[in-house]
């Protein structure tokens, strides 16, 4: 033997050197027989199976990865892998081989095998770079996204795929699948045929390759589809190549079956109408009929090789090393472990090869079958088989399930109970008892061997109970809830509590997909439930369904949650994920919405997903902590009011915390309650029944209530969960380590804290309470005397409130920090420094350690220039900052500070200041503007002119805090005139224990407040426990623009602007309004969901008991003296003294009410008004006639002229320079008028009258030069008054043009006077008096008794 290879050897060198090379390279080869060895390849090395490996049920890890691929050899030496299984579908590059190199893989079969990738997915390799695939068989089915074959899911870079076969399935759900490549560029595909079903319905799909790219070229050699169907994306569909993108693909004798079904763009068509397109951007091949393709002559003729093929005429051909071929299931309808009697199933099944089933029962007595229906008839266990029709092709798939035909419980009382409802997913089941499913196995009813199976169809009705511990954590599982789906189903009065759900798209707490259902009275408690797309505490979505030309969806009502919700992707909202069509009404959530930065994370419901199916949002509530992603707090706005989409009256905790992510949360602040985003609402409204009764029309007969005594001191509960101790979560707790005391309002607050039911959270210092105070939710740094009282640690126990801890779990956290001096405490105690420092520094931290004057300061650096902006503090320590004066014509921003912005004052008074724009200026006041400043302890007495937005602390006020403050002051301005703020903007405005005194006027439009001119932005105001004394004007104003009232003079110009919440508050009878009736709050009193109960109006015998009623400080902060009208501040009582004008009938006023123009102050007029005639009167102060010295006289003011008849009528107010006629029923001598502003009108811009007949006043004595003047007699007559005689000052006389003897006055008492040749007694003095004998008898005629006296020359009667 030795002897004849010699000579052949000689005789044939090369062959024989051949030879030996292919001898050599297969005793290099390393066998291989068994799984374990199979998984021990090495990346580089030469392989040959020795036998068929079947492998175990564990998923296989693909061999090779990007960096490190396979670049040896594998040859199956014929034999085949049986049961691959490979992948979840999240995750890339999943096959037998993940990445190969420079790789050769040969006469290798591969059956059953199942692969679940995301892009490049394959049997055989996932991606193959320069490789060689030759003789392989698959049979199975993979799945996948992207890039989805059979042999490969790539093939790049010259790669070459030849004498392949394909009985596989590759089932794109969106982009590029083949049937033996899913991509390539430039590679090379020949004598291969693909028999199994292709699917990539957004993009290319062919029976070969789905696409051609990266500028590539691809050459198919002789190559068959034969699918049963194709789906792909328009002009992307093809029998070879789906399609070409910047690429180019050649071909020659390719050939695909006739009978192979195209849906191109979702349209059906048959392989003839699929045509070869004329820019080769794709390839179809010759149609070729089935008893074409089955002639031997068909494939030789194009270059099969019948070496490698087993060809036979009348058969499909099939490779010799794998001639048995076999059909492969690529989906089969889930079956239940256990049916109950009755229950009918029904079975669907998909194959590879599109194969017709059958089902066979091995018991049918137990479990009968019609078609691909399974009845149970009677308890049992029995198989169910599911066949594929095998033929000439390939042997059918086949099969086998276990059934048990069993009776389930409809009373549940146990989890074995609970556990058995998905094995009757119609019936209507009750829950007997509370169910712990901790560290039990649960699988979401409806699931079945990680596929949704089927809906839940019947009711269940908790009746209160609780199903505690639920857990499934399956990513990649789509409808993930206590049901996975439902439909036409009814869920009520269940709570679920303690559920960790996690899953793929629609994951919910109780549902992760329904279909007209109805959520009602249901809660899920301490939960986390975690998704990709669509979740919710809930339910992950509300799908739509068509009945009779309508869609119908579903309703989620009366259901509370404080469950931690969370999207990896997408959609996430707190009740709901996303919503087709249906109803999300009357709901409560008060956990956490996350999701990325870019994923909607709404505080309700997510997404409205249709357009074209109503959807409503309405009368829900989000208490969230927070909501971090892309943020509507209630629901996102995409499609909200586009379509049929609508939200109503939806609210959202004022303390709800809203960003992007964590670092940059902020409370947002929003007033509609019908947009995306929801009002406003406080926590202390969430409190209140009537906040959901009112507003909402929440149910508390039978669906929601409060725990006994818990109102106003927790959110509401359903009634299904009374009688439970609830869990209870807290979210951001302060995280404080220091407080550093620099301003004195430095604090550790928790007013930003959550828990799971709103409970008033309770701070009790158990550490530190020598150095620390609780001042209400918060916790501050102690002081005496203003300062300091020390440093150290400080620790605190935070919580819920004793009345209400009964009903809960977790109810207390602690807290640790140290309070701590800064460094940065400047003091101040000249005027010199005030503006020197606060001009160098307006981010500094001030004290005062003395009274400070201002008189003649220059302070033009501080509040002319609207560029300077204070951000620092200003703690008075109880002195006075005096004498502050500023003018200005015209600008913005005026003040004695121009602007604040974060600054803090407290502990101060301004006193006798001036800020005068000469009616020009806008946004004036103490400060121009003011932006979240926070005023504690701040009294402000002075003098404020200007335009627009004026008032007496700022012009305008936004976001600003307001507590234990007093303004005591007067404004004129044009329009928008305030007390405090002359308008208010988007932030809003907070008051507390705050009061307003003193006399506000506008003089050409617009609104006049106590409190507020104009809410002139969408915000919400809160104004609680105050009081105002404020005399509110509009005299001279057009009535239609005329609007004044002692708090707010006008909510929004024409809708409300303002969440308004207005409680506690009182009203001293002494205040003005004399334009009230368009004012608030008789016009646009809130928006809705704002709580306004009408403040309580007092007289001074009252004030005491309602101030202490109120909760006001009577003792330490506030000062009531006795008989006074309202309290002082205590630390300014002294500065709180107005001081007195006295102005004199008989002497020259105009110096005393220049000097005291437009100051609050004590006035006494030095006059008598006789009794029971009439007087003139005219003075420079406005009042209210019934709370002055007048009350009780009758007043007279001009109504109108007829003819020569002046008609008069009851006046209700004085106003300065305007005339008055007063008859008193008793002398009224010498006058006082308390608290009044001194307003220098021009009296000639305040007379009555017409140009024939006119009335004015006069502050000062006038002496007669005209001819035209008339006095009043003591019975009402007009009497002509001479040349010479002198009127005294504080009255009014009358011009008369003309002939005046037809002048007449009436009254409107049906008293009429008309003109008499006498002069009035009242008005005209200084003129001697004579009896009838002609004895002169003085010069008073007021003195005389009555009788009958000659005064220049006329009889006169008194």
């Amino acid at each position: 033997m030795l002897m004849q290879t010699l000579r052949i050897m000689h005789r044939t060198p090369l062959v024989l050197a051949t030879a030996l090379l292919t001898s050599v390279s297969a005793f290099a080869q390393t066998e291989i027989s068994t799984e374990a060895q199979l998984k021990a390849i090495d990346l580089n090395g030469n392989y040959v199976l020795t036998q068929d490996i079947t492998l175990s049920d564990n998923e296989w890890t693909p061999i090779g990865t990007s960096d490190r691929p396979f670049t040896g050899t594998l040859d199956g030496g014929g034999h085949t892998i049986k049961g691959l299984t490979v992948g979840n579908g999240a995750n890339d590059n999943k096959a037998f081989f993940g990445f190969t190199k420079d790789a050769t893989v040969t006469n290798i079969g591969f059956t059953s095998a199942v692969v679940k990738g995301h892009n490049q997915a394959a049997i055989v390799v996932a991606q193959a770079k320069s490789s060689t695939l030759s003789n392989i068989y698959v049979s199975g089915v993979v799945t996948g996204r992207d890039h989805v074959g059979t042999i490969a899911g790539d093939a790049r870079d010259n790669t070459t795929i030849t004498n392949c076969v394909s009985t596989a399935a590759a089932l794109s759900t969106e982009h590029q699948g083949g049937g033996i490549a899913g991509w390539t560029n430039n590679s090379t595909f020949s004598y291969n045929i693909a028999y199994g079903a292709v699917t990539a319905p957004s993009n290319g799909a062919g029976g070969i390759t789905g696409m051609v790219d990266d500028k590539g070229k691809t050459e198919y050699i002789s190559n068959l589809s034969a699918a049963p169907y194709i789906k792909g994306g328009n002009d992307r569909t093809h029998g070879i190549n789906g399609w070409c993108n910047n690429s180019s693909n050649t071909g020659s004798n390719n050939l695909s079956w006739a009978n192979t079904v195209y849906y191109v763009g979702g349209n059906k068509k048959e392989a003839t109408e699929i045509t070869e397109p004329s820019n080769g951007s794709g390839l179809h091949g010759t149609v070729t009929s089935t008893d074409d393709l089955k002639k031997v002559a068909t494939y030789t003729g194009i270059g099969f090789s019948t070496d490698t093929w087993q060809l036979t005429d009348g058969q499909w051909p099939r490779l010799k090393q794998f001639a048995t071929m076999y059909d492969a299931f690529t989906s089969i309808s889930a079956l239940p472990n256990i049916i109950t009697p009755g229950q009918t199933v029904t079975v669907t099944a998909t194959t590879a090869l599109n194969r017709p089933i059958s089902i066979t029962s091995s018991q049918s007595s137990i479990i009968s079958v019609s078609g691909h229906t399974l009845k149970a008839e009677k308890s049992g266990t029995c198989d169910i088989t599911i066949t594929s029709t095998g033929d000439d092709l390939a042997q059918g798939a086949s099969r086998t399930f276990t059934i048990t035909v069993e009776a389930v419980n409809h009373t549940i009382s146990t989890p074995e109970d609970l556990d058995k409802l998905r094995y009757d997913m119609t019936g209507d089941y009750v829950l007997a008892n509370d169910i712990d499913m901790t560290g039990r196995n649960f699988v979401p009813f409806g699931i079945v061997n990680n596929t949704t199976a089927g809906k839940f169809t019947g009711t269940f009705d908790g009746q209160g109970h609780t199903i505690k511990g639920l857990k499934y954590d399956v990513s990649d599982k789509g409808e993930v809830g206590l049901f996975s789906q439902t439909e036409n189903a009814t869920i009520k009065n269940l709570i679920i509590e303690g559920a960790y759900f996690k899953g793929n798209a629609n994951v919910g707490g109780i549902v992760g997909q329904m279909y007209r259902t109805t959520i009602t009275d249901c809660a899920v408690l301490n939960s986390y439930i975690e998704g990709r797309d669509h979740v919710g505490a809930i339910a992950g979505e509300i799908a739509q369904t068509e009945v009779d030309g309508n869609y119908v969806g579903g309703t989620i009502t009366n259901c509370f949650s404080d469950a931690r919700i969370k999207t990896r992707e997408h959609q996430a909202g707190g009740m709901l994920g996303t919503i087709h069509c249906g109803t999300v009404e009357k709901n409560l959530f008060t956990g956490t919405v996350e999701g990325r930065e870019g994923d909607n994370a709404n505080g309700m419901v997510s997404l409205i997903d249709k357009e074209d199916a109503p959807s409503l949002i309405q009368y829900n509530v989000v208490a969230a902590a927070h909501i971090y992603g892309k943020i509507g707090r209630v629901v996102s706005n995409n499609r909200l009011g586009n379509g049929k989409g609508k939200a109503t009256k939806n609210y959202v905790s004022a303390n709800t915390w809203v960003g992007t992510k964590a670092e940059n949360a902020t409370l947002a602040k929003y007033t509609d309650p019908n947009n995306y985003n929801g009002a406003d609402i406080p926590v202390n409204e969430l409190r209140t029944q009537q906040f959901y009764t009112n507003i909402l029309g929440w149910d508390f007969d039978n669906h929601w209530t409060f725990f006994p005594g818990a109102e106003g001191k927790m959110y509401p509960v359903l009634k299904i969960m009374v009688g439970k101790t609830l869990p209870n979560n807290f979210w951001h707790t302060p995280t404080t380590t220091t407080l550093t005391y620099a301003s004195g309002e430095e604090k550790v607050s928790i007013e930003g804290m959550h828990s799971s039911y709103g409970q008033c959270i309770i701070p009790t210092l158990t550490k530190g309470s020598d150095i620390a105070i609780i001042d209400g939710n918060n916790i501050k740094a102690k002081e005496s005397a203003y300062t300091l009282v020390g440093e150290g640690e400080v620790t605190a126990s935070l919580d819920i409130d004793p009345a209400i801890a009964s009903h809960f779990s977790g109810t207390t956290q602690d807290i640790t920090f140290n309070i701590i001096k800064s460094n940065n405490i400047q003091e101040i105690a000249t005027a010199d420094e005030f503006v020197s420092k606060l001009t160098a520094n307006a981010e500094g931290h001030y004290v005062l350690t003395n009274d400070i004057d201002l008189k003649g300061k220059d302070l033009s650096a501080l509040g002319k220039s609207n560029t300077y902006t204070f951000k620092g503090s200003i703690n008075g320590q109880g002195h006075k900052v005096e004498g502050a004066s500023l003018t200005q014509d015209g600008g913005t921003d005026i003040g004695i500070i121009a602007k604040t912005e974060g600054a803090v004052l407290r502990n101060i008074a301004f006193v006798d200041y001036c800020v005068n724009t000469n009616d020009q200026g806008n946004h004036v006041g103490l400060i121009g503007s003011a932006k979240n400043t926070i005023f504690n302890n701040v009294y402000a007495r002075g003098s404020v002119f200007g335009n627009d937005h004026v008032a007496l602390l700022a012009g305008d006020g936004n976001g600003c805090t307001l507590t234990n403050c007093m303004v005591d002051g007067s404004v004129t301005a044009r329009s928008q005139v305030g007390g405090f703020f002359g308008c208010t903007l988007e932030d809003g405005a907070t008051f507390n224990h705050c009061l307003a005194t003193g006399n506000l006027r506008a003089t050409y439009r617009g609104w006049v407040g106590g409190f507020i001119g104009l809410v002139d932005k969408l915000s919400t105001i809160s104004i609680q426990q105050c009081a105002s004394a404020m005399k509110c004007w509009s005299y001279g104003v057009t009535d239609s623009e005329r609007n004044t009232q002692p708090f707010i003079g006008g909510n929004g110009a024409n809708s409300a602007n303002a969440l308004v919440f207005f409680n506690n508050n009182l009203v001293s009878s002494e205040f003005i309004s004399d334009a009230p009736d368009k004012a608030w709050p008789n016009r646009n009193l809130t928006v809705a969901g704002g709580n306004v109960t009408e403040a309580t109006t007092y007289v001074t015998s009252e004030a005491q008991n309602l101030y202490v009623a109120k909760e006001w400080d009577l003792g330490t902060t506030w000062k009531l003296n006795e008989k006074a009208t309202h309290p002082v501040l205590t630390a300014f009582a002294n500065d709180a003294v107005h001081t007195g004008v006295t102005l004199d009938a008989e002497s020259d006023n105009a110096k005393e009410i220049e000097s005291a123009n437009n100051v609050i102050t004590d006035v006494s007029l030095i006059r008598t008004l006789d009794a029971n005639i009439w007087n003139t009167f005219c003075v420079p102060f406005a009042f209210k006639v019934e709370n002055s010295a007048l009350a009780g006289a009758k007043v007279k003011e001009f109504d109108k002229i007829d003819g020569t008849t002046m008609y008069m009528k009851d006046a209700t107010y004085i106003l300065p320079g305007r005339p008055y006629l007063v008859k008193p029923t008793a002398e009224i001598k010498n006058p006082t008028f308390s608290a009044v502003a001194i307003n220098n009108e021009d009296v000639t811009k305040m007379k009555v009258g017409n140009d024939t007949y006119t009335l004015i006043g006069t502050y000062s004595p006038k002496t007669i030069s005209e001819d035209n003047i008339y006095g009043v007699k003591a019975n009402g007559a007009i009497a002509k008054g001479k040349k010479g005689t002198t009127i005294k000052g504080l009255r009014a006389y009358f011009i008369i043009n003309g002939n005046g003897s037809g002048a007449k006055i009436n009254f409107g008492d049906d008293e009429t006077t008309g003109i008499e040749n006498i002069v009035t007694p009242t008005a005209i003095s200084n003129q001697k008096v004579y009896n009838l004998n002609g004895q002169y008898v003085g010069n008073d005629l007021k003195a005389m008794p009555k009788g009958i006296y000659i005064v220049n020359g006329k009889k006169v009667i008194k």
